[in-house]
């Protein structure tokens, strides 16, 4: 990865990580109580939560002095904060809320989510030589003022609380997780250094030193008589930076000696590269700007501190007449070589925008283009120690799972979307940026490095001891993709993949859980969805917007317990679609479809079922199987209800046989053609049946359970369990978008069928258990009978032209 140089001038005016944006969240900080604005909920009487605003948060980044701050004219904007902008704060744990105005009473509340004219904020400068279109950075003073409702208030604070008050206060927006940087270490300009840079600074000049006193000066960051401290105007920048800050020697013509004046220029340009490293490691000492910075940071100041010893010593023997200035520049030549070299490497990594392993990837780079054997001692040096608290990192996290990352440096970024072990936490909590990463082997096992911390994570949780794994900084920086450390980090995933899988497999029974899987979403214990059938069949053949998903629910957990199962399983729940099997799988498959949800959907197309499984049993069943699993189910209840309603049609006419004795009757061959589609239409879905059940599901999930009993490690468990329901997918033809949709279309005409003579049966079939039915003899009641379906016969005749309809199309 190359990185631009940036220039000594460079002004920072790009985004860097001190920068507020758009889509932050920040600590609100009043600057004279230095205590930050903290959400607290109260319970009203009516038992609903209100959420009030009051000082006391440390500004540490938790959860309730965390503001999410918002573009109010432009809603998805992701630039830099400037001053005169007009904001929102929106806070997570209120529930979204924003912070905003009483309209009535002028009060702080926070009282809704969406950004109106009373939760537009306006920034305003308070103090300093800030004016509007101005940048502001984490921990610059600024104003809130009410963009309407309250001419002249501002945000301040009265009470311990903040509310609106005349005069403006001055409040520091502080990016969430970064302790407060204290501003009088900048604003003590003797104290950062920055004095040199006052251009308004009175002439020092009470009693003049010899040249040799000035250059040692120079060479220790202060200015003398002779040698004065000045900006470069040869650039076009406005702001004053140590990187414009040369020394220049003044002459006048008492001075003689040329020749020591040029010496002494080659010597104070060792000075301008000291104040430039010394402003350099400042910068990087922000919280802001992470450990990896501060751990390069500590390392120049080590070369500095040395450096500052080897002048001292230098005057030590100025005060003893033992310096001249022709030995002073013998022996400033090593001590200027190294920090030449330094100040090369400063000007390759002078980016604000660069952190952690970014940062480590540009010393990197700098180290692979170093010109002499003292840059590339400086570089490995350098690049080593600032390394080392990545390293911290990459091994914590290889070894417990641990993610001590609280400036985003690392390869891997926790979301924090959810604190809580489940699936949604395995899949989504732990994301890898391979940008990050440091080194060939790293960035091409970036993935593998995700995955053995996080089953190290829930290995150490649960009470696993943790795994030895340590790299060193040579294994990071110098190992190609095949070395060694690719095959530790194998060995590695294999030994917490082999633990994890022991931990769910045997301690927390997953074997019964894909017993149980097959039992209820493959239909393999087969009386509990015909108990279901039976006691929702009203609620199956109604409109889903008719049915209550609650009682559907309740009819389950009755047809559970009727089938034996036990209350300590885990728990099957039902939902419902807003799309039938075949939209569904549409979707899936990338064609285009109707997005509103179907109104006159039947309930027994929209019906899913959903299955809560304990951590870490769960871990075999991510989210992307759970939902293969209610597709086969989807398809799989289709087919046994379709089964079951032709079974009560061929029940009908089985009753009406007695009454069709007469062969030579029109009743008999009126009959005819929906007992011969019946019975097509029955093997059909008989014989689709037992194909699903035996030939597909029965025989795949004996292979893997097979498969899964002789796999060693979690890894091979779960590809052998995603493999099987692809194979299940594929066999059922729920894959195949044109097969599924022509057995859409025969498994529709079968329930057209089914309602058409249902329909029938009940208009053609006599009560017999009427009073005046059962006085009368056998023979009389078959012969009413036998009329009573005559009659039915003759007044159905829309009945029998679908009839003749849905053969053709069958």
């Amino acid at each position: 990865m190359e990185f631009p140089e940036q220039s000594e001038d460079y002004d920072g005016e790009e985004v860097s990580c001190m920068m507020n944006q758009f889509g932050s969240e920040v600590c609100l900080m009043n600057s004279g109580i230095e205590q930050s604005v903290e959400v607290i909920p109260e319970k009203k009487d009516d038992a609903s939560i209100n959420f009030v605003t009051r000082l006391g948060g440390l500004g540490l980044g938790q959860g309730e002095e965390r503001f999410l701050v918002l573009n109010a004219r432009v809603r998805d904007d992701t630039g830099i904060v400037r001053y005169g902008d007009i904001i929102a704060l929106r806070c997570r744990m209120a529930r979204d809320r924003c912070l905003g105005l009483d309209t009535e009473s002028g009060e702080l509340r926070l009282g809704r989510s969406l950004i109106g004219n009373a939760e537009r904020w306006e920034l305003v400068p308070v103090k300093g030589n800030y004016r509007r279109g101005d940048c502001l950075r984490s921990g610059d003073a600024v104003g809130f003022k009410p963009a309407v409702l309250l001419s002249g208030y501002y945000l301040g604070v009265s009470d311990d609380a903040p509310c609106m008050v005349r005069n403006a206060s001055s409040w520091i927006l502080i990016q969430a997780g970064s302790p407060r940087w204290p501003s009088w270490l900048e604003e003590r300009k003797y104290l950062s250094g920055n004095f040199l840079l006052d251009t308004e600074r009175g002439d020092d000049d009470t009693h003049r030193e010899d040249l040799v006193d000035d250059v040692l000066s120079a060479l220790a960051g202060t200015e003398g008589g002779l040698v004065r401290a000045a900006l470069n105007t040869t650039t076009t920048l406005s702001k004053p930076d140590s990187s414009r800050l040369v020394f220049r020697i003044e002459s006048d013509e008492s001075n003689k000696d040329l020749a020591d004046f040029d010496l002494a220029r080659r010597c104070v340009s060792t000075g301008e590269a000291y104040c430039r490293l010394r402003s350099f490691a400042a910068s990087r000492l922000r919280y802001e700007r992470g450990r990896v910075a501060h751990a390069l940071a500590a390392e120049i100041r080590r070369y500095l501190r040395e450096y500052l010893v080897f002048i001292a010593q230098l005057e030590s023997k100025k005060r003893q007449n033992k310096l001249r200035l022709q030995e002073l520049v013998y022996w400033l030549q090593r001590p200027a070589s190294s920090l030449k070299a330094l100040d090369k490497c400063r000007r390759s990594i002078a980016s604000p925008a660069l952190k952690g392993g970014a940062l480590l990837l540009a010393l990197l780079s700098f180290r692979e283009e170093a010109a002499d054997d003292e840059e590339l001692k400086i570089a490995n040096e350098l690049t080593k120690a600032a390394a080392e608290p990545y390293l911290n990192m990459l091994n914590t996290w290889l070894s417990s799972g641990i993610l001590d990352d609280p400036y985003g440096e690392f390869l891997v970024v926790d979301s924090q979307a959810n604190k809580h072990f489940t699936n949604y936490w395995w899949e989504t909590n732990f994301t890898q940026r391979p940008e990050l990463a440091v080194g060939p082997t790293l960035k091409s096992r970036c993935w593998q490095i995700c995955i053995i911390g996080k089953y190290a994570r829930v290995l150490t949780t649960s009470g696993h001891d943790e795994f030895s794994f340590s790299i060193t900084f040579d294994e990071m920086a110098n190992e190609t993709d095949d070395g060694p450390l690719s095959a530790r980090l194998d060995i590695a995933h294999r030994n917490v993949s082999t633990a994890l899988f022991r931990l769910v497999m045997q301690e927390n029974k997953s074997a019964e859980l894909v017993m149980e899987l097959k039992k209820y979403f493959l239909c393999g214990q087969g009386d509990v969805f015909a108990n279901f059938m039976e006691l929702a069949d009203n609620e199956l053949n109604s409109r889903k917007v008719q049915v209550s998903t609650n009682r559907l629910d309740s009819l389950l957990q009755l047809a559970l317990a009727i089938s034996g199962r036990p209350s300590s399983a885990p728990r099957l729940k039902i939902h419902l679609t807003q799309r039938n099997l075949l939209d569904h799988l549409r979707a899936v498959h990338g064609h285009a479809i109707d997005e509103d949800e179907d109104s006159m959907l039947l309930c027994a197309d929209a019906i899913e079922l959903d299955l809560q499984v304990k951590w870490p049993a769960s871990i075999l069943v991510p989210s992307k199987c759970l939902i293969k699993y209610q597709l086969i189910f989807r398809h799989v209840f289709r087919i046994k209800r379709l089964e079951r309603s032709l079974l009560q049609v061929w029940s009908n006419h089985m009753a009406t046989n007695i009454l069709l004795e007469n062969k030579s009757s029109g009743l008999r061959a009126k009959l005819a053609k929906p007992f011969h589609l019946r019975h097509r239409m029955l093997h059909f879905i008989q014989n689709y049946a037992y194909y699903l059940m035996f030939e597909v599901i029965e025989t795949r999930h004996t292979h893997l359970r097979d498969t899964i009993d002789a796999s060693s490690t979690l890894d091979d468990a779960t590809a052998n369990h995603d493999r099987f329901l692809d194979l299940v997918l594929r066999d059922c033809l729920l894959t195949n978008h044109s097969l599924f949709a022509l057995l859409a279309q025969l498994t529709d005409i079968c329930e057209r069928f089914t309602i058409a003579a249902r329909r029938f049966a009940d208009a053609a079939f006599l009560d017999t258990d009427d009073t005046h039915t059962r006085r009368i003899s056998r023979s009389e009641r078959l012969k009413l009978r036998r009329s009573h379906l005559e009659r039915a016969v003759k007044a159905a005749s829309h009945y029998f032209e679908s009839v003749d309809e849905q053969t053709i199309d069958w």
